[in-house]
């Protein structure tokens, strides 16, 4: 059995099991760690020193894409973008890396209120979705899917949700599968059709202008919605305070991500900047 070697309790070291292209310029990541395949819950993320230089200085945070508790393993999403996931890229199998985690607070369930979830990720917003599909399920509570994307070819996630759940809405924005548009619109229309919305709750994770229009729809029908905060983060751990996000309350002005997050109620969050 492979290893994971520890270094304290914060810092981590875990084999990297592969790291292959699951779609154009979008990686998937399986690292064998048993205490963050056992331990992780949906919404949190990982912070990964990508290099033993200088450059990049900072980690680079990665939200928890699934993880399976008997195999010790858990997989991470991530676009290919710029120089510090140019070096993930770059990482082979059996090689080790170093990270932080889990880190930030998660997703919040009560099966007690709710029956049903909408679970919407706007293009690798979709990464925490997988992990937290499952949780839901354990939970007796139903995920319902909403995947928004560029392109067909950026639909990476999809067989992973196809094996938890048939309730799946697509949108592409050049209409190469599913609906053409934005998955906004998909909610609309779907929250649209429906006649009582007491046990319905919203999960999103993706751009700010989605999540701000997600925020909108919730409130137009009194669902409650927690988002996912996509940001810079440097630290991963409140010290750097890179991550801020303004706030619509006034005595609190500003919220730092890592720290407090990267969770938060739609509502409490300003978007306008």
């Amino acid at each position: 059995m492979k290893k994971t070697i520890p270094t304290d309790s914060s810092i981590h070291t875990g084999e990297v099991l592969f790291n292959k292209e699951v779609a154009p310029g979008i990686c998937r990541m399986r690292i064998f760690h048993d205490e963050i395949a056992r331990t992780s819950l949906p919404g949190q993320f990982i912070n990964i020193r990508v290099s033993n230089n200088m450059e990049p200085f900072w980690r680079r945070p990665f939200s928890i894409h699934a993880t399976h508790a008997d195999e010790h393993w858990f997989d991470i999403l991530y676009r290919v973008i710029g120089i510090g996931t140019q070096k993930l890229a770059f990482v082979k199998s059996g090689e080790i890396i170093n990270f932080v985690g889990p880190l930030g607070n998660h997703f919040i369930a009560d099966p007690a209120i709710t029956k049903t979830s909408l679970l919407v990720g706007g293009g690798l917003g979709i990464a925490p979705m997988v992990i937290l599909a499952h949780y839901l399920i354990q939970r007796n509570i139903h995920p319902i899917v909403f995947y928004g994307v560029r392109s067909q070819s950026e639909l990476c996630s999809l067989p992973d949700l196809q094996a938890l759940t048939s309730d799946i809405y697509i949108a592409t924005e050049d209409g190469s599968v599913g609906q053409t548009g934005y998955i906004t619109e998909s909610v609309d229309a779907f929250l649209r059709q429906q006649t009582q919305y007491n046990e319905l709750n919203i999960y999103a994770c993706g751009p700010n202008p989605m999540l701000d229009r997600l925020g909108q729809i919730a409130e137009l029908y009194h669902v409650p919605c927690q988002v996912s905060l996509e940001t810079l983060m440097g630290c991963g751990i409140g010290a750097c305070l890179g991550c801020g996000m303004k706030t619509r309350n006034s005595e609190k002005p500003y919220v730092y991500v890592c720290k407090e997050g990267p969770v938060f109620q739609a509502g409490e969050i300003d978007f306008s900047e």
